[in-house]
């Protein structure tokens, strides 16, 4: 499949979007069910994926993670994302992104498994289920109109420009007339077999590991990693931030994904005679923020909080994109203590023999850090920072919440707090107007600076403005990135290692060898 390398300035300038609600690969909990018993275990030469029987086929009207998990081998998508977060083509022949005018073209011969040709018309009405869609739908909320082109082609116009709008695109295509039946017709890998069993496609031009996947009921959770362990299940993928209970014993590969760690930063503004030699007035100004940043050893958090299932944030953007990581040279993954000294030194602050800094009032430099403690991983980092924290002379004080919708996010609503941490699952264009509009969910108190907000919307126009924007974050650093989650798919030990991504759980399935019974 060819490739756009979305980054290579002198063949695409495109964009990036960022949204605070999760995307359609969220995980969600298997009903509990007293159903009847599951089936004996499949010979080890069998494809076994769970199921539950409230699953239909349609990503578009379910949106549980097993739907998801079976429909990335029953139906083709638009584009595909791969494991290094390049763009691929896939029913799709051609995107072409300019300013608010989106065209696609489908790819001559692709085909559903009864044969018909995939069409115009069924690339238009599953963006438009896509758009009406709950899993599906935020992301696509910038779409003002689809409609097909007399050349036979897809017009969208946008509401505002996205030149990345192409990594929005790894959806399922489905046919025209079935966008909202229960068991569309497949185009994908495989199609509906008998007894619960996908089968080969015919029409499908990629090849198959296997002529048939097996189909396992589970009637919840707690029998999903016994059945892993067992062989009864061959692969399980979840985004979710904690380990599934037992999976140690488990193959687990992962994929990058858009889960960005963050600290988020109290700038409201007071008068300066309020603020001055205060925590607040340290994080009002710029060298005090980017002295938080450089403080932190994000490669440490990395490693500890989640075990190397990430990596570190060296920008603003995702540096796991093709080329960013190039343009990123402001942020580093480890501390750089004598840098960060110097900008709290800048401020006016003194470090005595106890090892913290103090203002001109003898008052120690000290800054409140809110957290969300039903998460162990969130506390586990909390504790990290303060560590951080103190090393570099600053005393973190930790404020620990358990109630995350309600008096963690009345905290933050209130400006109750100095730092917080924070976590956003962004969609795959990284569309930041979470941060940077005026109305965006996760701006808060953070100080945004109207030439910040500027430098952002050239590189929503244009990708060739991605340099001057990392440039323009690193001085004034509203809030601090810190890593990027990764996800993880579980398998069987005997399940030979893919290569799955973050729209495409089974990318690479073609080059799985079976197990011999």
């Amino acid at each position: 499949m060819n490739k756009l390398r979305f980054f290579r300035f002198g063949i695409f300038l495109l964009c990036f979007t960022v949204l605070f609600s999760g995307c359609a690969k969220t995980a969600e909990p298997l009903p509990s069910s007293d159903a009847a018993s599951s089936p004996a275990a499949a010979p080890q030469a069998d494809f076994v994926l769970p199921y539950t029987e409230s699953d239909g086929f349609n990503p578009y009207i379910n949106n549980s993670n097993l739907t998801l998990m079976a429909a990335d081998l029953l139906f083709d998508k638009l584009m595909i994302i791969t494991p290094g977060m390049e763009a691929e083509y896939g029913v799709l022949s051609s995107c072409r992104v300019s300013g608010l005018s989106v065209q696609l073209r489908v790819a001559p011969g692709a085909r559903f498994a009864d044969g018909s040709e995939i069409s115009a018309a069924d690339v238009a009405a599953s963006l438009e289920a896509a758009r009406q869609s709950e899993g599906y739908g935020p992301r696509f909320s910038n779409i003002q109109e689809i409609a097909l082109e007399e050349s036979g082609g897809v017009s969208v116009t946008l509401a505002e420009p996205d030149c990345l709008f192409a990594y929005l695109l790894d959806i399922p295509v489905l046919k025209a007339s079935e966008a909202l039946a229960q068991q569309p017709t497949a185009s994908g890998r495989y199609t509906y077999g008998e007894d619960k069993t996908f089968v080969k496609n015919p029409y499908h031009a990629g090849s198959v590991p296997y002529e048939r996947i097996l189909r396992y009921r589970l009637t919840g959770y707690d029998a999903l990693i016994g059945n892993l362990s067992l062989g009864n299940i061959s692969l399980y993928a979840s985004e979710l931030e904690t380990e599934t209970t037992g999976a140690s014993s488990l193959r687990q590969n992962y994929y990058k994904m858009n889960n960005l760690l963050f600290i988020g930063v109290n700038g409201a503004h007071y008068p300066d005679e309020i603020l001055k030699n205060t925590p607040a007035d340290f994080l009002k100004r710029p060298a005090g923020r980017r002295a938080v940043s450089l403080l932190i050893d994000r490669q440490l958090l990395v490693e500890k909080v989640y075990y190397s299932r990430g990596y570190a944030a060296t920008g603003l953007l995702n540096p796991a994109y093709p080329d960013m990581l190039s343009l990123q040279t402001y942020i580093l993954a480890s501390a750089q203590l004598d840098e960060a000294h110097k900008e709290i030194e800048s401020l006016g602050y003194s470090m005595k023999l106890d090892g913290y800094y103090y203002n001109e009032k003898d008052e120690r430099l000290s800054l409140r850090l809110l957290y969300y403690g039903g998460s162990s991983h969130k506390r586990y980092l909390a504790e990290l920072l303060q560590n951080q924290f103190d090393a570099a002379g600053i005393e973190l004080i930790l404020v620990e919440s358990d109630d995350f919708e309600g008096d963690y996010r009345q905290k933050i609503a209130s400006g109750d707090f100095d730092l917080y941490i924070g976590e956003v699952k962004l969609y795959n264009n990284m569309d930041m107007n979470s941060f940077f509009s005026e109305s965006g969910a996760l701006r808060g108190k953070l100080d945004i600076t109207d030439g910040l907000s500027e430098k952002y919307a050239a590189f929503r126009l244009s990708a060739s403005a991605a340099a001057e924007l990392e440039s323009a974050f690193a001085a004034e650093m509203p809030f601090i990135p810190l890593l990027w989650r990764s996800g993880a798919v579980y398998s069987s030990k005997q399940l030979p290692a893919l290569t799955p991504s973050i729209s495409d759980i089974f990318y690479g399935f073609d080059k799985l060898i079976p197990e011999k019974e």
